[in-house]
């Protein structure tokens, strides 16, 4: 929560529970795949390789997929029938050369997808995780998750890649103060100074923010946040940090805001980097 104008207003942040408030990624993905071979069966495991392509395209970049497709070809699409949970043939017919075709909607289950191409170095675990943790706060964009605290938003985000929660982790440098995983950085406003430490330091989408006493002031409004919880949806090229929060301006769901630390006037900021167990 922001306050306008420099008032003073102290927060506080309800319990956490476990819950099935918010949405979660999909444990399965439904799609088609139309394959042709000499035989049936043959068509039908084409197919099937088919529809787990089609998964590996909403998850590896279109560059990075061109980088890696000899090593995606050679070891994941050939496991691609042990990712599908199940399928439905729904049509088959002749085609030219005497061959079959079929085409199968297939129950693709995403995660041993994530993992096959994590173990094949085509995608990086903790890259992955960010972007699942991202995905969470867009997908409940609007939305109220759980008690609609600014930090329930991020504990129930982290819930959903495996990252050590913050209950686990000292409170730091004072009580209230949340700690969400590896330190990236800490920018202060202190002395009539603003310092980054350390200095080169950068933040991450997935990165998550913890507040204290931060104040802000732009060109026409200046607003502090005494207590407050956010998710780094994106990284500007000028430095400004859009994020995914809840709890402002008394509406408890989520909304995306921009953040900009060249402006920071009082107090901190802490930029933490979600540890995965």
């Amino acid at each position: 929560m922001f306050v306008h104008h420099n008032a003073v207003a102290l927060l506080a942040i309800g319990m956490f529970a476990t819950s099935t408030w918010a949405q979660l990624p999909p444990a399965t993905v439904s799609v088609r795949g139309v394959g042709v071979g000499a035989d049936e069966a043959t068509a039908t495991k084409a197919a099937l390789t088919k529809a787990v392509s089609a998964v590996i395209e909403t998850l590896v970049e279109a560059p990075a997929r061109k980088k890696h497709q000899a090593t995606i070809d050679q070891k994941v699409l050939p496991k691609a029938a042990e990712m599908v949970k199940n399928f439905e043939v729904f049509k088959t017919e002749k085609v030219s050369g005497g061959k079959i075709s079929v085409h199968v909607k297939a129950d693709v289950d995403r995660k041993a997808v994530i993992d096959a191409l994590i173990e094949a170095s085509v995608l990086v675990k903790e890259e992955v995780a960010a972007r699942e943790l991202v995905a969470f706060c867009k997908d409940n964009l609007g939305k109220q998750v759980g008690n609609g605290e600014c930090a329930t938003l991020a504990q129930e985000a982290m819930k959903t890649i495996g990252a050590k929660p913050f209950y686990e982790y000292k409170e730091s440098p004072e009580a209230s103060d949340y700690v969400w995983g590896e330190a990236v950085f800490v920018l202060e406003f202190a002395s009539g100074k603003r310092k980054r430490d350390p200095t080169d330091a950068k933040p991450k989408p997935g990165d998550v923010i913890q507040y204290r006493n931060a104040t802000f002031r732009g060109s026409r409004i200046t607003f502090t946040y005494p207590h407050h919880t956010s998710v780094i949806a994106e990284v500007k090229p000028n430095g400004d940090l859009m994020v995914y929060e809840q709890n402002m301006n008394g509406k408890k769901e989520v909304m995306l805001s921009t953040i900009r630390p060249n402006e920071l006037v009082g107090g901190w900021i802490r930029v933490y980097r979600p540890a995965l167990k």
